[in-house]
């Protein structure tokens, strides 16, 4: 019974500096929690700004017409290559290696993309494979190839509710 009591007391006291322990780890805790709903409401901000920012940009690629886009990027390309060209001609003259590479590098790279973005665009234009735009699909100014051809049906469509009659389809 001695034995007992002298581990009950023991588990007491191992019980007790157990809790100590743990309530003076609590303005920690308190404080992670704080900084938990903090970056929460940032997150939550984040996410405000940027459901902002995608209906604006929605808005926008609405009202611009494939050819107009693909005119934009051309140019861009055209601006960003001679850019490109024009700090080689001016590294010929001046000859500073390690300032030349560092920028060259990024512009070259940025025209490249520019260029394979441009051609396979005009190729996508071509081909009329372009996704349809959810919100300007019946617009005169859509912005995107209409995948559904205009025109009449491929099939009889006359009689009750435009459907195809049984005896007027030709077998």
């Amino acid at each position: 019974v001695r034995s007992l009591q002298a581990r009950h007391d023991d588990l007491v006291a191992t019980n007790k500096s157990l809790a100590e322990y743990n309530l003076s780890l609590r303005p920690k805790l308190d404080d992670l929690r704080q900084q938990v709903a903090f970056q929460y409401q940032q997150l939550n901000d984040l996410k405000t700004s940027l459901a902002e920012g995608k209906t604006k940009l929605d808005a926008f690629v609405g009202m611009q017409r494939l050819d107009t886009v693909l005119a934009l990027l051309q140019t861009e390309t055209a601006e960003t290559e001679e850019t490109s060209e024009e700090l080689a001609e001016k590294f010929c003259d001046d000859g500073d290696i390690d300032a030349f590479l560092g920028e060259f590098l990024t512009k070259r790279a940025r025209a490249h993309q520019r260029r394979i973005k441009s051609e396979r665009f005009a190729e996508l234009i071509q081909q009329g494979r372009m996704p349809m735009s959810p919100s300007s699909s019946s617009t005169p100014h859509s912005t995107y190839a209409n995948p559904i051809p205009s025109g009449p049906a491929p099939y009889p469509a006359t009689g009750g509710f435009g459907m195809p009659q049984p005896g007027l389809v030709p077998r």
